[in-house]
């Protein structure tokens, strides 16, 4: 009988565990207001700069995620041995043959350091598209603004049909 009881009180503790564990509500509430302060602040932002910022942000903050990994990954070969440690530090072809021969404890940390890096170098592209683009709709302007040219025409019989082309000023 005691040793159901304490199955049981096992089992409830286990569950409270599950429950408890994993990333709390108010850091869920915290990145959703960050998210809408953020965009909130895009739309104050003319749109050209908004562009660009929102894509550096992004990018910042992938290339910090996937600092973040590599770091991970660092302390798993210190904390195997000191020479893993030092090879992944100072030698990147070693640190991606430790991940692979290790792919069960790093692995997860070189797949979330893989698509930081990867969201992050789109974002810098997103934001060099932008630049480019930047400079587009100021060419297509400056030209509507151009005055067009003026054509005269001389259809007179006794002369041969003349053309004067007259650019206003």
């Amino acid at each position: 009988m005691e040793k159901a009881a304490l199955a049981i009180a096992e089992e409830e503790e286990s569950e409270r565990t599950k429950t408890s564990e994993g990333f709390p509500w108010y850091g869920y509430l915290a990145m959703l207001l960050g998210a809408i302060g953020f965009m909130a602040a895009m739309r104050m932002v003319p749109h050209d700069s908004a562009i660009m910022v929102s894509a550096l942000v992004v990018a910042f903050a992938g290339y910090l995620i996937a600092l973040y990994a590599n770091i991970r990954i660092l302390i798993v070969a210190f904390t195997e041995n000191v020479g893993h440690g030092l090879g992944c530090l100072l030698c990147g072809w070693y640190q991606l043959y430790y991940v692979i021969t290790r792919w069960d404890s790093v692995g997860g940390y070189f797949l979330m350091g893989f698509g930081a890096s990867f969201v992050a170098g789109m974002a810098i592209g997103a934001a060099q598209a932008a630049a480019h683009f930047k400079a587009a709709p100021e060419d297509e302007a400056s030209i509507r603004q151009a005055r067009p040219a003026i054509v005269l025409v001389d259809v007179t019989p006794q002369q041969p049909t003349a053309m004067i082309l007259v650019r206003a000023a």
